[in-house]
């Protein structure tokens, strides 16, 4: 697989000069697209364009027109301002020579060099102003002779220049409003012939505009459908060959790049079809092996379930031998109750096998009454006869309560968890103590020893089937214990005591016998 993805020296020099081509290819292409895509919005936006700067360049000029008559006017208000201050102050002088103290003649120097700057400043709109400007003040030269008739000719000559320059500054103001109803009116003729012409150009060109989005949409629709079908030229698409070209380029590369995906998908379904072959198989070959598994657990469970009762029976028919060979002494009247205990643990390895068998049909063993403390008094009494000599065998909890459990499940439970106890402490010396305990609705038992405690790794873990730190230990006792306690409700934890040794703690429901 490796070799048939070897790279030429020169094919990554290749690959870069042909993508370049290619890049150059699709710029070339757009740059020729542009212009016929633009060509008709371009026309439209050239003729708006036209229409509104020449609306512009009326309003600059308008505009301008109307700034030139600011200043002459802005001048001329000063001017007519003077000139009603002149013509005032010479009212004044003749109000005074008729009725009070005659002007001096300072007074009327003052007044006619006023004129004199009037006429030297020139801010006059009527032509005749000049004129009477001088006439007033050369009237005014003839005071000291004659004063009344030179005020009254001189006043008369200001209040016509006053009213001729009033009339004069009305006909430049009339011009002004003349020239901004023409720039109102060129504003809204913009307003309103430039959207009309825009409208106008695009109804005109709407065909060529329109025709080529159009097409071009024609041809996104067919690639969306997956439809990689060379378009032909017509003779309207003279604006869109580039397009086309392009077009028909892209698809054709597309159907190639089609055929070569369905035929990898093809190769696709065939692998997975071969490996879905494989799991199948593997998983029949899986399954066999997991039947195998649990007919070797079972009878790992069974064997292991039957050599501990065995070994005990052993030992007893041994001692019971032993005693019977023995003539010289009468028998021992106890025998009777030496051999109730083994009758009763032949009667459960029998009730053992049924059970077994029973669970791997499904059906569980039926709750009875059972007394809790009597059962694991009596179950602690029979493992005495596999406890060395050394090893206690102590049974505390309160008797005569009793709860509706399956009792040989039971039995079975404290049994296996009595003879590990026993069997983590080794020859002895050491102790082991079955407590039961009632609390409201279920059954405490715990079964400790001061034994070596569990490693931690069962207590992180949980029992398992086959793990075991113990040295010859299968690991199976206590994993049958768990699913046991499960299979009748409750619950098993396990722990280590702080002054040494391990814990079995199991939570059991206990139902009255009367619910």
């Amino acid at each position: 697989m490796d070799q048939s993805v070897e790279r030429q020296p020169g094919s990554s020099k290749t690959n870069e000069v042909s993508t370049k081509s290619r890049s150059g290819e699709r710029v070339k292409n757009l740059r020729s697209i542009s212009p016929a895509l633009l060509r008709p919005v371009m026309i439209v936006g050239g003729v708006a364009g036209v229409a509104l700067i020449l609306a512009l360049l009326m309003l600059v000029v308008t505009s301008w027109r109307s700034l030139v008559l600011v200043g002459p006017v802005r001048a001329h208000l000063t001017h007519l301002s003077e000139l009603h201050q002149t013509a005032q102050d010479t009212q004044e002088l003749l109000i005074r020579h008729l009725f009070e103290k005659p002007p001096t003649v300072d007074e009327i120097e003052a007044v006619r060099d006023r004129l004199a700057r009037l006429i030297v400043n020139d801010h006059n709109l009527d032509p005749t102003t000049p004129e009477r400007l001088a006439n007033a003040r050369s009237a005014l030269a003839s005071f000291k002779t004659n004063p009344r008739a030179a005020l009254i000719a001189s006043l008369a000559e200001i209040r016509k220049i006053v009213d001729g320059e009033t009339q004069a500054q009305a006909g430049l103001i009339q011009t002004m409003h003349a020239y901004a109803e023409w720039e109102n009116r060129i504003a809204i003729g913009a307003l309103i012939v430039l959207p009309l012409l825009t409208a106008g150009m695009f109804f005109i060109l709407r065909g060529r505009i329109l025709y080529s989005l159009d097409r071009i949409s024609e041809l996104l629709e067919r690639l969306g459908g997956r439809e990689f079908v060379p378009q032909p030229v017509t003779e309207h698409d003279k604006d869109l060959i580039p397009v086309l070209s392009s077009y028909n380029e892209l698809v054709k590369r597309l159907a190639e790049a089609e055929a070569e995906n369905a035929r990898r998908r093809d190769e696709l379904e065939e692998q997975v079809r071969q490996a879905t072959r494989t799991v199948l198989l593997q998983g029949r070959e899986l399954a066999d092996a997991d039947r195998l598994a649990a007919v070797g657990e079972t009878s790992a469970r069974i064997a292991h379930e039957l050599r501990n009762p065995l070994a005990g029976l052993e030992l007893g028919l041994r001692n019971l031998r032993k005693d019977c060979e023995d003539t010289s002494e009468p028998l021992d009247p106890s025998l009777p109750e030496r051999l109730d205990p083994m009758i009763s643990e032949m009667q459960r390895m029998a009730r053992l096998l049924t059970s077994l068998l029973d669970q791997g049909r499904g059906v569980p063993e039926k709750a009875n009454e059972v007394d809790v403390f009597a059962c694991a008094k009596e179950t602690a009494a029979l493992a005495r006869y596999q406890t060395p000599e050394g090893i206690t065998i102590l049974a505390e909890g309160e008797p005569g309560f009793s709860c509706l459990l399956p009792r040989d499940t039971l039995k079975q439970v404290i049994f296996n968890l009595i003879l590990n106890a026993v069997q983590a402490i080794g020859t002895g010396p050491g102790e082991v103590e079955v407590k039961v305990e009632r609390s409201e609705g279920s059954i405490e038992l715990a079964v400790q020893d001061n034994g070596p405690g569990f490693p931690a790794e069962i207590i992180e873990l949980g029992p398992r089937m086959f793990q075991s730190r113990r040295p010859g230990g299968t690991g199976i006792g206590l994993a049958t214990v768990k699913r046991l306690t499960e299979q009748m409700g409750g619950k098993l934890t396990i722990s280590n005591r702080p002054e040494g040794g391990a814990i079995v703690k199991l939570s059991l429901p206990c139902r009255s016998c009367d619910a």
